[in-house]
């Protein structure tokens, strides 16, 4: 962690290179400059606002439509310029104000130039007063401009992996399901999807499952990382979450900043970690492993399939984007990996634009198929974010010359309930294959 001599000196550092940083302001985001709401004041983030670029090409506007979100992106545009000329104006009275003062300044002698000097206040105050209702235009307009900025999708990266899917091993035909085994040889108690306890071989599964994950990346070079269970709104609206997919902490409603429950395995603390942070050396690797927190979005409950708490693993991979490339596709191999050694039948899926969150880029999904429900059930996952929650958040790597944004990788390489759940269709045990032990 940063000291506070560290802090002051990058804070320095920042403001020599000030020309790098674009800022915008909205009152009604927590992921703006700072600002002071019923006399609580908040340090809040400013995001580095890229919209100009991203409207040179199509690849914004063919991400929103395969997406199939609801956006007008005209209406945007349409509400950016008016903000820009605004900002022109506002930045022309500021000038103008300034020339007055440094004009008066330049009499020698006020009383001999008395009605010049007055004249220049006249002047002065009309500016003054188009100023102030400038500025209450061009406040307006960036309160409703840069939330409907920051809910614009990420570009989508279709070339970056663009192989079919692959499955390993030949699926199993029919099974029981998966709690109807577990009751059989004593493994499970399942009340609902927030509550369930694992007992005997299945408690020691999950044990050592995720150790040997957890330790699987640590000797692949990732670096064991330990998070807090718990994000605030700027970083939540920073990575473009949907309040939908997780819990909210209630707090008094006249607080702005707001506390959510995430858990230890998510990608949130470590873009929390790493905001407003200058890394020296990329690519960084983390791994951490402990409870993974979400709302369920179906009214349909399915055993492990769709519970609300979980143990899991999350990796973190922040690199140069001249090399993401190499980044995913070496992240992808090295997942598959560790499930071949499984020897369960899954595939590696490239999920869908429609079915990305708006900070993805891209989506792989590890998937174990279900004898019982004959398709497959993701265990895992690998998204791809490029600079789109950096820009956000801050979050920059130094090559000792200048800042640059970090691209990131991350994802929920293991989610014990559905791996136990299909494990337990597929092989009616709970016992963990050798090659797997081996990392314990």
């Amino acid at each position: 962690m940063y000291t506070k001599m560290k802090i002051v000196f990058a804070i320095k550092y920042f403001n020599q290179h000030s020309r790098f940083f674009k800022n915008i302001a909205c009152k009604y985001s927590t992921v703006s400059t700072n600002s002071v709401i019923k006399n609580n004041i908040y340090s809040i983030l400013n995001p580095y606002v890229d919209f100009e670029d991203r409207l040179k090409g199509k690849a914004l506007a063919e991400s929103i439509k395969e997406r199939n979100l609801n956006i007008d992106l005209d209406n945007v545009v349409s509400l950016w310029n008016q903000y820009k000329q605004v900002e022109e104006t506002k930045s022309k009275l500021e000038r103008s104000r300034e020339e007055i003062v440094e004009k008066i300044k330049t009499f020698s002698d006020p009383s001999r130039h008395k009605s010049d000097i007055e004249g220049l206040k006249i002047k002065g105050k009309i500016i003054r007063k188009d100023l102030k209702n400038t500025s209450l235009i061009f406040s307006d307009l960036e309160q409703r401009l840069l939330p409907q900025i920051l809910r614009l999708p990420n570009d989508l990266e279709h070339s970056m992996y663009s192989k079919d899917n692959k499955s390993y091993f030949t699926p199993n035909l029919k099974s029981d399901h998966h709690l109807d085994i577990a009751n059989k040889l004593n493994l499970i108690t399942y009340v609902s999807p927030f509550a369930y306890f694992l007992k005997n071989e299945a408690a020691e599964f999950e044990l050592l499952l995720t150790s040997s994950f957890f330790n699987f990346f640590v000797k692949n070079g990732f670096v064991p990382f330990s998070n807090p269970d718990f994000s605030r709104s700027s970083v939540i609206e920073g990575c473009s979450v949907n309040p939908d997919l997780i819990f909210t902490l209630q707090r008094n409603s006249n607080e702005t900043d707001q506390f959510y429950l995430n858990g230890t395995a998510s990608v949130l603390p470590f873009c929390s970690f790493h905001s407003r942070h200058v890394s020296k050396n990329v690519p960084v690797k983390y791994v951490s492993q402990g409870r993974h927190y979400a709302p369920i979005c179906s009214d349909l409950h399915d055993g492990l399939y769709t519970i609300c708490q979980s143990n899991a693993v999350q990796i973190f991979i922040g690199f140069s984007d001249t090399k993401k490339a190499d980044e995913f596709g070496s992240a992808v191999v090295l997942l598959s990996e560790i499930y071949k050694q499984m020897n369960l039948p899954f595939r590696v899926v490239k999920i869908h634009p429609s079915q990305l969150e708006l900070a993805e880029a891209l989506k792989v999904s590890f998937q174990v198929h279900s004898p019982f429900k004959n398709k497959y059930i993701e265990v895992g996952n690998l998204s791809f974010y490029g600079e789109y929650i950096s820009k956000k958040l801050r979050m920059y790597y130094t090559d000792n010359e200048k800042f640059n944004f970090m691209s990131v990788i991350s994802g929920t390489v293991l989610k014990v309930p559905p791996l136990l759940g299909t494990f337990l269709e597929n092989k009616r045990t709970c016992k963990i294959p050798e090659g797997i032990l081996a990392y314990t």
